[in-house]
């Protein structure tokens, strides 16, 4: 806990000092566009020290034995993390299609390790999508198991890139491109918070064509 606060502390001090300097009405343009430039690298380091520090917690030390389980509603999460989505559906100019909702059986999870498997998903589709895009959302029973599937109509990823997806720090050249903010941690914890549940997850997904994720939760008994 000590390492982790004096990690985060300096750079939420530096986000805070530079939001500060922006929130003046005096600022010329030249001095707002570079202390605009170091907040967005300030975030970018403060959402890699986050991603690290998960990746840490539950991969390498194992925290993931120490979820509470508990039968939960999937419709009820995923209705809470698109809220928490919205405002990345807004800024990239996105929109959300829902498929059919079935009246879903309850999974056996952690309520907020599986918003995080859901939140990094869902915005990973949002943030790949090119502006005015759509990003689709269904849920559904199949062979007894949840299944809810991500896809959008963006970047994709090409297929020499799918065996390394799920690695720590990887992130494609497409991807890359497209924005330079990400850590490459988000899938590996997704993966791992899935398998802690007893559930998966999978992707198919062409260059330039989009990709649809897949992740699968057992029902609870």
């Amino acid at each position: 806990m000590a390492a982790s606060h004096q990690l985060k502390s300096p750079v939420a001090i530096v986000q805070w000092c530079l939001q500060s300097v922006l929130e003046k009405t005096d600022l010329d343009s030249s001095t707002k566009k570079l202390t605009e430039r170091a907040l967005l690298q300030a975030d970018a380091m403060s959402q890699l020290l986050a991603d690290m520090l998960r990746v840490f917690r539950i991969v390498h030390k194992g925290e993931s034995n120490d979820q509470v389980l508990v039968p939960l509603d999937v419709n009820a999460i995923l209705a809470d993390v698109l809220k928490q989505c919205e405002p990345a559906l807004t800024r990239q100019q996105v929109k959300l299609k829902m498929g059919p909702q079935e009246n879903l059986p309850q999974a056996l999870a952690d309520e907020a390790y599986l918003k995080q498997a859901f939140i990094n998903i869902i915005d990973n589709a949002i943030k790949y999508s090119p502006e005015n895009g759509s990003v689709e959302i269904g849920a559904s029973v199949n062979k007894g198991m949840i299944e809810l599937k991500v896809t959008d109509h963006g970047i994709g990823i090409p297929e020499a890139e799918h065996g390394r997806l799920f690695s720590e720090f990887f992130r494609g050249e497409l991807a890359k491109e497209k924005t330079a903010n990400g850590t490459g941690l988000g899938l590996v914890l997704v993966k791992h918070i899935m398998e802690s549940f007893g559930g998966s997850v999978s992707f198919t997904s062409a260059a330039g064509k989009g990709s649809t994720f897949t992740l699968r939760l057992p029902v609870q008994k």
